[in-house]
């Protein structure tokens, strides 16, 4: 199995005779339980490399959870009150 640098599963080989010597149900939670495995492992080793470039009091967490993307690292724009009264010429 190859996972990506997120987690993903990339890609999955069984050999011929796995489908001889297990049931179908055998194989599938073998995976899964690969999957999980490998996931957590992934989210560990980069929680553990990225630590030291996080500002102080943002959780990691929050950076790298389920759906976090490079834009919760970004600054963020400004958004200005609308102005008052139009425009003035």
């Amino acid at each position: 199995m190859t996972v990506g640098p997120r987690g993903q599963v990339r890609d999955i080989k069984l050999g011929p005779r796995v489908y001889r010597k297990l049931s179908p149900s055998q194989p599938a939670s073998a995976i899964m339980e690969q999957i999980g495995a490998a996931t957590e492992q992934v989210a560990g080793r980069t929680q553990e490399l990225m630590a030291p470039f996080m500002p102080e009091g943002l959780p990691l967490e929050e950076v790298l959870g389920e759906g976090a993307s490079i834009e919760s690292l970004l600054p963020q724009p400004v958004k200005l009150p609308p102005e008052e009264g139009g425009a003035r010429g």
